[in-house]
């Protein structure tokens, strides 16, 4: 009973305070339409929209229902189909989306709950979908969790709503603190989780394989810091991905590429040149270039920009 009573409030907590957040974000729209030079509400920030570099594309915009993107990953199983979810405030539910915008399948997750998702990551080896519950802006979640499902093989048959019930469960703390993140990915057999509002950001390990027969909390590992410094709000990293042994992280006005974990942990990054968004959030791979898009809160219908590797 008391946990229930618990559980309830922290769920009034975090409604309101998302509702705080959403506010402050329409007020700095407000203020970037009105002239403002510069503005940083929380983690977010109007930046000037740069156009789309040569091997840059606009394949189309996103849906409706997706109106404050977060996670983004390009499907292997599905080509062409892009898996995407809301920031936090949203119900636990991903969207497929063609990479021209039109939604194909809902899937929902009546098992789980959506507190701040944050990132989703894709094991290409085993078509496992990872969606990190990892959000965290005021320090007050003792754990984290991470959700585990197989990929669906979406056919022309798959109705547009689908239920996805066969879900596993990993719950986490950090070793050194309570952390902000918001990007996750897996790199060669491990899931890897980027802090945010760190100075220099974390590096931290979780497992790939988990299920639900354990209710223990595991500690991630740290593997030690990004090479990379934060220095405003714009810097912070906000999406990840990898391919191969390469590694990708964004924040809201650069992408950064490392050729491996190593040279994460201690090399500076390369640039990758692309189109700049208003408040770029989303980031995903595939074998030919860099899929990006915009969680901009006066953005309708942000849009789905694909840049090529030079």
């Amino acid at each position: 009973k008391n946990t229930t009573v618990q559980q309830l409030s922290f769920d009034y907590i975090l409604k309101g305070m998302n509702k705080v957040r959403h506010s402050l974000l329409i007020l700095g729209a407000v203020f970037c339409v009105a002239g403002a030079s510069y503005l940083v509400v929380l983690e977010s920030a109007c930046l000037p929209v740069q156009p789309p570099k040569s091997n840059t594309q606009v394949l189309g915009r996103l849906p409706s229902a997706i109106n404050e993107a977060s996670g983004l990953i390009a499907s292997v199983q599905n080509p062409g189909l892009l898996w995407m979810h809301n920031d936090s405030g949203d119900s636990a539910r991903l969207f497929g989306i063609q990479s021209n915008g039109d939604l194909v399948v809902e899937l929902s997750f009546p098992t789980i709950r959506a507190v701040d998702w944050e990132d989703i990551a894709l094991d290409r080896a085993t078509d496992h979908i990872y969606i990190g519950d990892i959000g965290d802006n005021f320090s007050i979640r003792k754990t984290k969790q991470v959700y585990r499902f197989k990929e669906p093989k979406i056919t022309p048959k798959t109705p547009r709503q689908l239920a996805v019930t066969a879900v596993d469960t990993l719950t986490f703390k950090y070793p050194d603190g309570r952390r902000d993140a918001e990007a996750l990915f897996v790199h060669n057999g491990d899931l890897i989780v980027i802090s945010k509002r760190d100075s220099v950001p974390r590096v931290y390990q979780l497992p790939l394989n988990f299920s639900n027969n354990s209710n223990d909390t595991r500690v991630a590992t740290a593997l030690g810091t990004v090479a990379y410094h934060v220095h405003t709000g714009t810097d912070r990293i906000v999406a990840g991905d990898a391919q191969g042994d390469r590694i990708v992280l964004r924040s809201a006005s650069r992408v950064l590429v490392w050729p491996n974990r190593e040279a994460l942990l201690n090399d500076p990054p390369d640039s990758f040149d692309y189109a700049i968004e208003p408040q770029g959030e989303s980031l995903a791979l595939d074998s030919q270039g860099v899929y990006t898009v915009s969680e901009c809160c006066n953005s309708k219908n942000p849009p789905i920009y694909y840049t090529r590797w030079p």
